[in-house]
């Protein structure tokens, strides 16, 4: 009687969808981002999503960094938006618009992941290399022998919270040439402008000589570079008058 109450039971079927990521080679293949720091690189990539059956629309799909530690402010001067897609075969091509717009040095591997409504994701690595940048400008400080001359320094940005920063000359750079303050904190402010809360300092020892350096000012997300030329007055030598006889 057991037996038969079993056979009346109407067949149950459980139902689930599985969603796999697919590897290829084009995952390991090299995509670059390269520009000077300051400047900016706009790319475009073409991106196989291999395996995706479903049709979808470029809005549709969402796009996610994966950055090393330290390196979130990546986000703020990375801009990477889909343009368009196309069937290939099981397949579908991505086509992604990528703007790198540095402000300091930097070379970092950063993994962008995308994913469609099904929750398929696939993973694609984008070298991001940002080359030292140019002069930003030239200070020219002028101090007589065993004086001291000083320069103030403002940068043509706003800082919106308070940054740290690290200022320091460039090996090769005179040893006239210091500044007050190597490790400091930049506060916020609403103006176009600021002013550093540093001195460049310029104390000669000697005449007839040029001083010349590289100054650096580095913050988490940008680095500014400055020429320095410590000048000294034309050294005059007295003129003795002898009295007539």
């Amino acid at each position: 009687a057991h037996q038969n109450s079993l056979n009346n039971i109407p067949n149950i079927q459980w139902m689930y969808p599985i969603i796999g990521n697919s590897a290829t080679n084009e995952i390991n293949e090299k995509r670059m981002l390269k520009c000077r720091a300051h400047e900016s690189s706009e790319q475009e990539f073409k991106l196989t999503l291999v395996g995706e059956a479903e049709p979808f629309s470029t809005s549709e799909y969402q796009l996610f960094y994966d950055l090393p530690k330290d390196f979130e402010f990546v986000k703020s001067i990375l801009d990477i938006k889909i343009s368009s897609i196309e069937k290939v075969q099981s397949s579908s091509l991505l086509t992604i618009i990528a703007k790198f717009s540095p402000n300091r040095p930097m070379s970092k591997s950063m993994t962008l992941k995308i994913k469609n409504p099904l929750g398929q994701e696939w993973q694609f690595v984008i070298e991001l290399i940002a080359e030292l940048g140019k002069i930003q400008g030239t200070i020219t400080i002028e101090s007589l022998l065993n004086k001291i001359g000083t320069s103030k320094i403002t940068l043509n940005e706003r800082f919106s919270i308070p940054t740290p920063f690290h200022a320091y000359f460039i090996s090769g750079s005179a040893n006239e040439l210091t500044v007050s303050s190597e490790h400091g904190m930049i506060k916020p402010s609403i103006q176009p402008t600021t002013e550093l809360p540093l001195e460049v300092i310029f104390a000669p020892k000697m005449y007839g000589k040029v001083f010349k350096g590289v100054l650096v000012i580095d913050t988490m997300e940008s680095q500014y570079l400055f020429d320095v030329c410590g000048k000294t007055p034309e050294y005059v030598p007295p003129v003795i008058v002898t009295a007539k006889q």
